[in-house]
Order: structure tokens, then C-alpha cells, then sequence
């Protein structure tokens, strides 16, 4: 998120100069690291339940008994 609102710079400078309050903006801001973070929470979760059972499928039955 610093990487983003430092590239966004010149966007933060206009909404100010359209009078948006400091509030405002952070409220934006804030917003968009919580739908991020929410949906990059979601696709970890999805991938670290979904991919292990996959791979486990796809496994010969000797290879699962070796690793015992």
C-alpha cells in the first residue's frame, strides 16, 4: 500500500484540489488495502485447501506408503 499511495501522488493532489478532506482520501485508501487484503486472504485459503488435495489425488499408492 505505500508503494501504492506513493504512485498515486499526483491523483491524491488532485481529489485534495477538488476539495476532497484527508479523511476522505484515507477512508479510499483504507478501503481499497481492505478489499485487497480480503481477496488475497481468500485466493491463499482456496489454493492451500484445494492444491494439497490435488497433488495428494495424483499420487501412486507406493509413493504414499514410502513417505510414512
Amino acid at each position: 500500500m505505500l508503494m501504492s499511495t506513493l504512485e498515486r501522488t499526483r491523483e491524491i493532489g488532485v481529489l485534495r484540489a477538488l476539495g476532497w478532506r484527508r479523511s476522505a482520501i484515507l477512508g479510499l485508501i483504507m478501503r481499497e488495502a481492505l478489499v485487497l487484503g480480503f481477496l488475497g486472504a481468500l485466493a491463499g485459503m482456496a489454493l492451500s485447501v484445494f492444491y494439497p488435495a490435488l497433488r495428494a489425488t495424483r499420487m501412486q499408492p507406493v509413493e504414499a506408503l514410502r513417505y510414512e
